[in-house]
């Protein structure tokens, strides 16, 4: 299975993520881009943190209102902090 999933939907993100929550157990990095106000960052990470992700980066293109999201999973970040 893969480690890395990169979604681009054009703001169907968060039913992407609904519709996989049998395989997001098996992900350990989430390249997200969100396109508010039809999903927001926050609604996306509120989303992901049962699953045991974290926001590790957003960055925000002003030339559009889209937004690119990094999330790890915790047990990942905890191990690269040790």
């Amino acid at each position: 299975s893969p480690d890395i999933l990169k979604i681009d939907v054009e703001g169907s993100e968060l039913d992407v993520l609904k519709g996989s929550t049998d395989f997001l157990s098996e992900i350990s990095i989430l390249l997200i881009e969100v396109h508010p106000p039809i999903c927001t960052a926050d609604q996306i990470e509120n989303f992901l943190r049962s699953f045991d992700f974290a926001r590790c980066k957003h960055l925000e293109r002003p030339q559009k209102k889209d937004q690119d999201l990094v999330f790890v999973k915790q047990r990942h970040l905890n191990s690269a902090s040790n």
